[in-house]
């Protein structure tokens, strides 16, 4: 087999400033400033976080969708496959799930991670490229805004059921890729359930994790012979005011290029980039920016090389997002904070990766202090509210 090279990048949306600007300037517009990256790879993958609008649906206000026209962008810039499992799918219901992959399939373009049913969406795609056959399997976390909807249409991912999954398909192909949309949004440190997960899939098989999600990038690791993005970050897309609050991490971009030969992962690197605020496309760097990426993308892999300090620093993002919580409830009391929040907390992967780390610390002071035995107070005081 000879060396291939597969070129992986974040989040792609047109929502937002570019679809208007692609249709006034054409479909090239959206990449022409990094095309020459995007040409580079054997075969090229990214995660389409837009539904693509159907003739006959009114899309809901507030979510990423798109027209149809935006999709020879895709055509042109060279993407072979489009993981479509992600938070937005079903931005515009099923309808607008199953036609957003007519759309890319009849352009030649295939998909992963959805599909007409469960047996489809959780199927493998395979792709050739200089003799070495590429597996490739998509999953999605069930969000606050897909639940486990979609009626089986969608891949939400299970660990055990893709841990079968990649153990039956992986004998298959020469290199197996798992693309996984999941985690909490802009951290840039990935949660230690992710990290889990992650390296129970390359145990299984999985030779290449590419994750994306928290709209910022994170580290990569090698775990053994496996390699593991776990956050891409955004490639296109809208810069809003959303987004603005992990400004300029949000901006801050990538092309992930992997080297395979003989079926292995043999190198990999990265192409830096931003994104345009305005115009929500990316572009190059000169010399001293790509100078400073190289600094803070060095940064983050040294995170995820130790896992005391990704720990940590997990922690501290589990007690931002409970605290954020604790004041949606305050502000909406009790029952409507059951409403709007309890399912998001009680039953949602997407949530569970922070509670399960404040369940860790919580365990922490469990055993630190179930014990107990003093002279002439409870057990339990150390647990006692200071007035």
């Amino acid at each position: 087999m000879s060396k291939v090279l597969l070129g992986a990048c974040g989040d792609i949306s047109f929502n937002g400033p570019l679809s208007g600007l692609v249709k006034e300037k054409g479909p090239d517009f959206a990449f022409e400033n990094v095309i020459e990256y995007l040409k580079k790879p054997d075969i090229l993958v990214g995660n389409m976080e837009s539904v693509i609008v159907p003739p006959d649906v009114t899309p809901y206000k507030r979510g990423l969708h798109c027209p149809e026209y935006v999709a020879e962008c895709l055509v042109r810039a060279g993407f072979d496959i489009l993981d479509l499992a992600n938070n937005h799918i079903l931005d515009c219901g099923w309808k607008g799930l199953l036609y957003t992959q007519d759309v890319f399939r009849n352009l030649g373009i295939k998909t992963m991670g959805v599909g007409k049913d469960r047996e489809e969406a959780h199927s493998m795609q395979v792709i050739e490229a200089r003799g070495t056959k590429f597996g490739f399997l998509a999953y999605t976390d069930p969000f606050n805004w897909t639940l486990e909807g979609g009626g089986g249409r969608v891949a939400y991912f299970n660990l055990s059921e893709a841990i079968e999954n990649v153990k039956k398909n992986k004998p298959l192909v020469d290199v197996l890729v798992v693309s996984l949309h999941a985690e909490m949004e802009f951290n840039p440190s990935p949660s230690m359930l992710k990290v889990d997960f992650c390296r129970k899939l390359a145990e299984s098989g999985a030779d290449i994790i590419l994750c994306h999600h928290p709209h910022v990038p994170q580290g990569i690791e090698l775990y053994g012979n496996s390699l593991i993005a776990y956050s891409l970050g955004n490639f296109a897309f809208d810069i809003d005011d959303y987004m603005m609050t992990a400004y300029p991490h949000t901006t801050r971009s990538h092309m992930l290029f992997i080297e395979i030969e003989d079926g292995k992962v043999t190198n990999w690197y990265r192409e830096y980039l931003r994104i345009n605020e305005k115009e929500g496309r990316p572009y190059r760097l000169d010399e001293e920016k790509r100078s400073e990426e190289e600094q803070y993308y060095s940064y983050l892999d040294s995170i995820v090389k130790d896992d005391n300090k990704l720990r940590e620093m997990w922690y501290e993002h589990c007690r931002r997002y409970l605290k954020m919580y604790l004041e949606e409830a305050l502000e909406l009391g009790v029952d409507e904070f059951i409403r709007h929040f309890g399912f998001r907390v009680f039953y949602l992967l997407e949530n569970q990766h922070w509670v399960f780390g404040i369940k860790e610390l919580v365990d922490r002071e469990w055993e630190k202090n179930r014990y107990n035995d003093f002279a002439d107070v409870r057990p339990n005081s150390p647990f006692d509210v200071k007035a």
